[in-house]
């Protein structure tokens, strides 16, 4: 009996594990709302901050736009949404949507410094899927890293989950829907800009995006945002 009591609890660890788990990302910058439409996509972007990797290593990495159901998956690359990736040479989009790891579109990297953490921009642009990018849905960042000793793969989640509104230009339409907010700025292209509801910025922001132009197209973008 013993032998098979060891054997269960074995079992269930190893599963766990494979799952995804929200103990490694800290949000930095987290938006609380986000958009939703086949043809009035965005990006969605995030501040993250990665911990409890391998020192001094690089990862592959890519970002999904999961709900509560996908958390519980063992496979990589779970969610959906366009890939959107950040580094320190520019933006790269995954505008196919499939994801391998030999997927360039869909792949970057980052490196961990000594402790063993990274922080950075992470994001994704919103695409018609109607299981996830849903009104009243509430999405999370996803994050699937490789690397370090094996190489080892790790399915990671943001806890601050962002709700999705729909678009709509009334005023009677509830607290389910949104409309765009755009101006000019001084700002250099491809910094970000957040949102915030509080003139002191302690709260998460409304919205987090970057300044025009990160010299990507991306496809059945809003018109207000092509525009």
């Amino acid at each position: 009996m013993k032998k098979i009591t060891i054997f269960m609890l074995l079992t269930v660890v190893l599963q766990l594990s494979a799952q995804y788990s929200s103990s490694k990302v800290q949000g930095i910058i987290v938006p609380k709302y986000m958009g939703s439409g086949g043809t009035t996509r965005l990006p969605v972007m995030s501040r993250l901050r990665i911990v409890g990797l391998d020192p001094s290593t690089m990862y592959q990495y890519t970002t999904r736009g999961m709900v509560a159901t996908d958390l519980g998956l063992s496979t990589d690359f779970a969610g959906a949404g366009n890939a959107m990736l950040v580094d320190t040479s520019g933006f790269k989009y995954n505008s196919a949507g499939s994801v391998t790891w030999t997927t360039n579109a869909a792949i970057d990297t980052f490196y961990t410094d000594k402790t063993g953490a990274y922080e950075g921009w992470f994001g994704f642009v919103y695409t018609a899927n109607a299981t996830r990018f849903v009104i009243a849905k509430h999405v999370y960042f996803g994050i699937t890293a490789r690397g370090g000793t094996g190489p080892t793969t790790h399915r990671m989640y943001c806890s601050d989950s962002v709700r999705v509104l729909g678009f709509s230009n009334t005023s009677n339409t509830g607290d389910s829907f949104c409309t765009a907010l755009w101006g000019k700025s001084m700002t250099k292209a491809q910094n970000f800009v957040a949102t915030y509801d509080d003139v002191v910025g302690i709260d998460r922001p409304l919205s987090l995006t970057y300044a025009e132009s990160e010299g990507i197209a991306v496809a059945n973008s809003a018109a207000f945002y092509v525009d």
